[in-house]
């Protein structure tokens, strides 16, 4: 019998919890584009962009695989 390993999913669950966490605390709109969103991000800290693209990146290789 195989079982099905869930942590993928939750890495893009958690993922986008992060975004729409930081959607809300910077007051921005839940229609806001993707690049917009970096922009806006990175014009508050290069840090903050380096976390979230790092993050995103997590997220993408676990639908991946």
């Amino acid at each position: 019998m195989t079982t099905h390993d869930p942590t993928p999913v939750y890495d893009v669950f958690k993922f986008r919890r992060f975004r729409l966490n930081l959607i809300g605390f910077l007051k921005l709109p839940l229609s806001i584009s993707e690049d917009a969103l970096r922009d806006v991000i990175k014009g508050c800290s290069d840090n903050l962009l380096a976390n979230y693209l790092a993050r995103a990146q997590r997220a993408i290789a676990t639908v991946r695989v």
